[in-house]
């Protein structure tokens, strides 16, 4: 019975994935992760840009996004009708995509494109084959902005440490239950932003950090108003 209800699922999944293949080459984009500091950028600058929301950045009302990441399946429980309701793709990788699998007459939406796990603490060029997770949402983003073909990418909200609260930019909790949160420990988060950042560079593309403070150095630093040549 699985197969039955999956086969379907993944071939329109080849098929989505086909005609975003490298569709934005040669443009840029913004991501955005739910960290506080995310309150420190001016997103109005970003009104005619291509922008990526992930996870609990959808309560951001006033954000056109044009593409979106869920990587947990709690948010998919919780949220699955604000995403169903966004005018754009979604990606639903990790956990979030095997749920989106195993329950798929509950979740499915035309604009909804569910991903394969592919294994875990690396960085897919292949997203055919699925997506490499280590539990957070901004690096399976940049897996798929790879896939769209973006050439530059900039990232805002990013903090990457939580602080005695573990709250985001809205004041909502984490909603992912591991050591990270637990333990405020970001060693392989980082690690794998560190493979992603020889993904892209190895085809002469560029992830930026234009998050406000942080802990985020793997990627160069850039300032959003600078970016946008203010």
């Amino acid at each position: 019975m699985a197969g039955v209800i999956l086969d379907p699922l993944y071939r329109l999944t080849k098929r989505q994935l086909d005609r975003l293949h490298n569709k934005h080459q040669g443009e840029r984009c913004f991501l955005l992760a739910p960290g506080p500091s995310l309150n420190k950028s001016d997103l109005s600058l970003l009104k005619n840009e291509h922008i990526i929301g992930i996870n609990g950045m959808f309560a951001k009302r006033d954000i056109a996004f044009s593409y979106f990441v869920v990587e947990t399946n709690l948010f998919v429980k919780d949220f699955f009708f604000e995403y169903k309701s966004l005018p754009c793709y979604v990606f639903y990788a990790g956990t979030a995509g095997l749920e989106y699998f195993t329950k798929p007459w509950k979740y499915w939406h035309p604009n909804g494109i569910p991903m394969k796990v592919r294994g875990y603490y690396e960085a897919s060029d292949d997203l055919w084959r699925g997506t490499y997770t280590d539990g957070t949402a901004m690096n399976t983003a940049l897996q798929v902005i790879y896939h769209l073909g973006y050439d530059e990418a900039y990232i805002l909200g990013a903090d990457c440490h939580y602080d005695s609260l573990h709250s985001h930019f809205d004041g909502s909790k984490s909603h992912v239950a591991d050591k990270i949160t637990a333990n405020n420990d970001w060693t392989i988060v980082f690690e794998m932003y560190e493979k992603n950042r020889v993904m892209f560079n190895r085809v002469h593309k560029q992830i930026y950090n234009a998050t406000v403070g942080g802990k985020l150095e793997i990627f160069p630093r850039v300032n959003l108003e600078d970016v946008m040549g203010l």
